[in-house]
């Protein structure tokens, strides 16, 4: 009663106190009671009131999720709030609130992006981290996330430290930016390093560290003076950032000489510093296979000095990566490793090596050299290590005989050791080197019926100059392939048979989907001629996929499929309910389309969806008469009566709500479906619709690769690819999609884009579109309006 009484007093502090506390001393069956007060708190225009409610329903959430989220409105509202402590304790608590659906969380985003009246750093900062979780979940379209790189580019420029190094930061991580969207964040955040504050050097640092980390961004970085500065700063979390960054964007010519500067600081630096380091020089390897001395010194270097097992590890496997890399590094890398494990303190380490030696050192010139190596750890070391180090010499002995000589003496040494795994392997190598023979090099070829066709053709057309050839590698397969790739009509039936088949089994794979759609048409048809108004719409020609409004997680989980006729579209909206003891009444869906073209004709409510359940909306679209093709997105939302029952169903409490769903958008590819022809026919079917309309128009497109453009506009259109234009021939400028198609699964249409990209203007293309209906062809003309 006392903490009842706190809640309904006049003074504000006690009011306070009693909500801040109310959340941790309440049982979860007593929250309930006290619903009221704190809904009441929410709505309180004293600020520190409202502030302390919100604060206790954060804390209320994990105990009672469907309690709190019935306060969704009024704390949508504090989103408004003046007061910088209200708005921001609102947010996070509306995060918690719709984290589970955020189609509605993105939409809040979306307004608090657009009014910019948040004015606490905090809750600024705490919008561009949602910003970044919502973008890296994937569900954002094009559009919005156009929107919140926009809002997050003008935090950039702000004047608080903490708002524009946290954008950057979101910004950079952003892998869908081009290098030209990135300059200027780059360049704030080049500003930063000449900060007097080594905590915005920090922070600038490692962005900028991170951002490089990616090899296309390395050119972001074009003049490192002020990072080649910092290398002398006091600090050392600084001047192992700075040599971090300097190795990634380093030129051939300045390798060594920063390779010997970074390694005097090596002694004073963390070893997440070091590790971070050594993988930057395992970068080096690939990208400068002619410095590959100089790598192999530091990382020799850095194994011998100072250093966890972690820092070890890591410069052992950056030497892996270098002999699998550098085949000439393979005896200097190995020695190495070798003279390593002499100081090793590390068993997991001198068993990598141990094994790394036994699958290399055979593949050199020398191999006898490193028995002394082995041996010494046999001699010196535990047991785990010295059985290690046996079949290290066995392996080594099995695939080179010549060494057995010196190995089986070592081996017959250690029959009778102490321990059972290291006198099991010698008898065990022992016994294999007398059983089986010596194994050699060579490796068994086999040959399948294409190979011995193209053998077969190879050998009737250069059967003279084989005769004359003393050279016993002339008939090798490399000249056989040789040969078959340039001389393309040496091709042989095999080969023929194989493109055959391939050509088949694309075809299948369309012919199955199109039976699939055809058993899933004919049942909806006879559903259709079961109502009476919807058969009064004419006859179903398509129907698309059901596509998600709403993410599986949340409370509803929506899909949508849409279904065509010549003159209407019928939209299905299935709601399932995932609520617990709450039936949905009169489920109905408002709907508002963003073109004067359609029209809705009417709709269809679900009456009932009890928890569990699926209910089905339907919606039908009057076309304009005059139009085939009509794009559109519609904003959509659900209108219900939620009805709560308890736990013999009874019914105890109703009212109205809403929800928000995914925009539906209807697109070309929905009135489209794929006609699949043969391979290198396109050309022959274009042709012999002589009396068909063409029409073609020119278009400058935003994609930046003809790769992106290509899988965009065979998304777009929906329509069959033919004689594999998909295929980019990088010798040509430009390059020619063919596309085939029946408008709603009737009539036929052919489209040719012919594309290329210009450094300046970006894409270019050419459609042209051939269609019996003249009215079709415009119609997909037009459709490139929203490319």
């Amino acid at each position: 009663m006392c903490i009842r009484d706190s809640m309904n007093s006049k003074i504000d502090l006690f009011r306070m106190n009693s909500l801040r506390v109310i959340s941790f001393i309440l049982e979860p069956q007593y929250i309930s009671q006290f619903e009221r007060y704190i809904k009441n708190a929410i709505n309180e225009k004293v600020n520190a009131i409202a502030s302390a409610a919100i604060i206790c329903g954060f804390h209320l959430y994990p105990k009672n999720v469907e309690l709190v989220k019935k306060w969704s409105n009024e704390i949508t509202e504090k989103l408004n709030s003046k007061n910088t402590q209200t708005h921001y304790h609102a947010l996070v608590l509306l995060h918690e609130i719709k984290k589970q659906d955020l189609v509605s969380f993105i939409k809040v985003l979306v307004n608090i992006t657009r009014d910019s009246g948040f004015t606490n750093p905090l809750a600024i900062i705490q919008v561009v981290r949602f910003i970044k979780e919502v973008i890296q979940g994937g569900e954002l379209d094009s559009s919005t996330e156009g929107d919140f790189v926009e809002y997050l580019t003008k935090l950039v420029h702000k004047n608080n430290d903490m708002i524009v190094l946290e954008a950057a930061k979101t910004l950079c991580d952003m892998k869908n930016l081009t290098n030209k969207e990135l300059t200027q964040t780059v360049s704030v955040l080049s500003i930063y390093l000449l900060s007097s504050s080594s905590v915005s050097k920090f922070a600038a640092l490692k962005i900028l560290n991170k951002l490089i980390s990616n090899p296309i961004r390395v050119n972001l970085l074009g003049n490192t003076q002020d990072i080649e500065n910092l290398l002398n700063d006091n600090n050392k979390s600084l001047s192992s950032l700075a040599i971090s960054i300097l190795l990634k964007v380093c030129k051939e010519d300045n390798i060594e000489k920063l390779l010997a500067q970074i390694f005097d600081y090596m002694s004073e630096i963390s070893d997440e510093f070091k590790i971070d380091i050594i993988k930057s020089v395992q970068n080096f390897v690939r990208k400068l296979p002619k410095k590959f001395r100089v790598l192999l010194n530091f990382l020799s270097n850095c194994l011998k000095g100072e250093g966890s097992y972690e820092v070890k590890r890591s410069c052992v496997d950056a030497v892996d990566f270098m002999i699998n890399e550098i085949p000439e590094s393979k005896e200097a890398a190995l020695l190495q490793l070798a003279e390593y494990i002499e100081d090793c303190s590390h068993a997991a380490l001198h068993i990598k090596i141990l094994n790394m030696i036994r699958k290399v050192a055979n593949q050199l010139n020398n191999p006898s050299k490193f028995i002394r190596f082995i041996n010494n750890r046999i001699l010196l070391e535990d047991s785990e290590i010295r059985a290690a180090a046996l079949g290290a010499l066995g392996g080594l002995s099995l695939e080179n005989r010549d060494l057995a000589k010196d190995i089986v003496p070592i081996l017959q040494s250690h029959v009778d050791d102490p321990e059972d795994e290291v006198r099991q392997r010698s008898v065990y190598y022992l016994n294999e080197l007398q059983s089986t023979p010596a194994v050699t090099s060579a490796k068994p070829v086999h040959l399948g019926f294409k190979d011995i066709d193209r053998i077969e053709r190879f050998l009737i057309n250069n059967l003279a100059q084989i005769k004359k050839s003393a050279d016993p590698t002339s008939i090798g397969l490399e000249k056989i392939e040789e040969f078959y790739k340039s001389n393309p009509q040496a091709r042989g039936a095999a080969d023929k048979k194989e493109e055959v088949q391939a050509q088949e089994a694309a075809e299948e794979v369309h012919l199955d989907q199109d039976a699939k759609d055809y058993i899933e048409l004919n049942q909806m048809k006879k559903l259709i001629k079961e109502n009476e108004y919807l058969s009064s719409l004419g006859e179903l020609r398509l129907m698309t996929s059901p596509k998600d409004l709403t993410d599986t997680k949340s409370d509803f989980y929506v899909t949508c499929t849409k279904y065509m006729f010549d003159s209407f579209i019928l939209l299905e909206l299935k709601v399932r309910n995932k609520l617990v003891n709450q039936i949905l009444k009169d489920v109905c869906a408002e709907i508002v389309l963003s073109t004067n073209d359609l029209k809705i004709a009417h709709i269809f409510k679900a009456e009932l969806i009890r928890p569990d359940q699926t209910g089905s909306i339907f919606i039908s679209i009057a076309k304009n008469p005059e139009l085939r093709i009509i794009l559109t997105k519609a904003n959509c939302y659900l209108k219900y009566v939620v009805c709560e029952t308890n736990s013999r169903g009874e019914i105890t409490n109703s009212y109205d709500d809403e929800y928000m769903i995914d925009d539906i958008e209807i697109n070309a590819a929905d009135y489209l479906r794929p006609l699949v022809l043969p391979n290198k026919t396109f050309k022959r079917e274009y042709e012999k619709y002589v009396s068909a309309v063409e029409l073609s128009q020119s278009f400058m497109l935003g994609f930046k690769t003809l790769e992106s453009a290509i899988k965009a506009l065979i998304q777009h259109f929906g329509m069959y690819v033919c004689d594999e234009s998909e295929v980019i021939d990088t010798k040509n400028k430009f390059h020619t999609l063919l596309l085939a198609g029946k408008y709603l699964g009737v009539q036929p249409v052919f489209a040719m884009l012919m594309m290329g990209i210009d450094a300046n203007r970006g894409c270019l293309c050419k459609l042209q579109v051939k269609s019996e209906d003249e009215t079709v062809a415009s119609d997909i003309i037009g459709s490139f309006s929203i490319l």
